[in-house]
């Protein structure tokens, strides 16, 4: 289940994601599949939910409390992608 919000006029998005049940699973097998496809790594974020990453990239950050798992990713053209990923690093 999600949303999905356009910011600007520019075609840029972002899909806020969420699964009430098996949360832990999927954090778990997400971690598995991008470590086991190259040398990229999440980086913690620490203090939100039980765990929070953000991905590879800063396209996306994934935070789960108990077994409830919630992910905004970013959905955006060239330049514009990083600075709304530094955006919602702050």
């Amino acid at each position: 289940m999600g949303c999905d919000y356009t910011l600007g006029t520019e075609g840029s998005h972002m899909l806020v994601q969420f699964m009430w049940q098996g949360g832990t699973g999927m954090m778990k097998l997400t971690h598995t599949a991008i470590q086991f496809g190259g040398k990229q790594t999440f980086t913690e974020v620490p203090g939100l939910g039980d765990e929070a990453f953000i991905a590879p990239g800063n396209s996306s950050i994934m935070m789960r409390k108990g077994d409830v798992l919630v992910t905004i990713s970013l959905q955006t053209a060239g330049g514009e992608r990083r600075k709304t990923a530094k955006r919602l690093q702050r």
